[in-house]
């Protein structure tokens, strides 16, 4: 997993953007490929886990939101005033 980081390393705010649009897009376009026998396949990653190509959507989508709930929390501890509704 370092050398993963190592390789993408990003150093300013514009190159987080366009990776999180970038890698947003290929996984839509990758997730609208599949047939429903394919995403409810099961798939291994290297660490041992085994879940289905949906589960491994949903598992993202968790991922997504605990990191957005910890730089809300961030941005609180750090006395920064927020104007992003973070939820509904």
């Amino acid at each position: 997993m370092q050398a993963f980081y190592v390789r993408h390393e990003f150093k300013t705010i514009e190159e987080i953007k366009d990776n999180l649009i970038t890698n947003y897009n290929q996984l839509v376009e990758e997730y609208s490929n599949y047939t429903e026998e394919k995403l409810f396949e099961y798939t291994q990653s290297y660490w041992g886990v085994r879940y289905s190509r949906f589960e491994w959507l949903l598992q993202m989508l968790g991922h997504i939101y605990h990191h957005r709930g910890q730089l809300h929390t961030y941005i609180l501890i750090d006395s920064k005033g927020i104007e992003v509704q973070l939820f509904e």
